[in-house]
This record gives structure tokens, C-alpha cells and sequence, in this order.
């Protein structure tokens, strides 16, 4: 943590990196004494302020199964998947099929732009000191 002020802009149906996350580290924050904040945007995907919708499709989610774990003799897991007597590539199709989804989905509206720059720039304005 820095100290510094964080405003954490969230589109509710963001199908890359769901709420609680950010939600958990907010509170870290607060307990810590620091300014921070969360916006929550309702009918926003991933990236809030684009307006067209369309998919990030460089990238794949895995948030169907939870968490990864690794163990300690550097063997990952995944859902049913894992790196032990496997290649890498055969472990990331593995884990795609049972966990993955397409790239993360951007949409947002105008309005959520207007919004979001509008709420940005009252934060730091409250919280940043001169």
C-alpha cells in the first residue's frame, strides 16, 4: 500500500475480473487508514467507458473454478487440470475447457463514461492534497 488515495472503478458484470477481489483489497485499505473508495457500475463489462461492446480476445478467463493452486515442487493446478506429467500448452487447453470463457467482455455507455470520469475527478479532488 502507498498511502495514496485508490479509487477502484468496477463494471458489475465484468466477466475478467470479478467484484470481491477489489472489494477485499478495499477494505485492507480502510482498515490501513487510507483514502479509498469503490464504484460499483451496474450494465458495465470490463472496461466501463467503452461504449461499443466487444471482447478482449487476446485474453481467456479462467473464473469458473476458483483459484489456482501450486505445489511445492512447482506443479500448478487447476479445476481437474494439472502440470504434473503434462506440458504447459496441454495444461492451458485443459483448464480452458473446463474453466475458461472468451476474453474479457468491454461495454459501458456513455452515460457510465460521463459517470465515471464525473466520480473520478471528485475523488481526488477530495482526497488529494495540494
Amino acid at each position: 500500500m502507498t498511502g495514496r488515495p485508490m479509487l477502484f472503478l468496477v463494471g458489475k458484470e465484468d466477466n475478467d475480473t470479478p467484484a470481491q477481489p477489489s472489494k477485499e483489497y478495499l477494505a485492507r485499505i480502510k482498515a490501513a487508514g487510507f483514502p479509498a473508495a469503490l464504484n460499483m457500475y451496474t450494465s458495465a463489462g470490463h472496461n466501463i467507458v467503452k461504449v461499443e461492446r466487444g471482447y478482449y480476445d487476446e485474453l481467456a478467463t479462467f473464473n469458473r473454478c476458483g483459484r489456482g493452486t501450486m505445489t511445492l515442487d512447482g506443479h500448478e493446478f487447476m479445476g481437474n487440470a494439472s502440470t504434473r506429467n503434462t506440458t504447459w500448452a496441454q495444461f492451458v487447453v485443459a483448464v480452458f475447457h473446463q474453466c475458461g470463457d472468451r476474453g474479457a467482455e468491454l461495454y459501458g455507455t456513455k452515460a457510465l463514461q460521463r459517470q465515471a470520469l464525473s466520480e473520478t475527478v471528485n475523488f481526488f479532488t477530495r482526497t488529494l492534497k495540494p
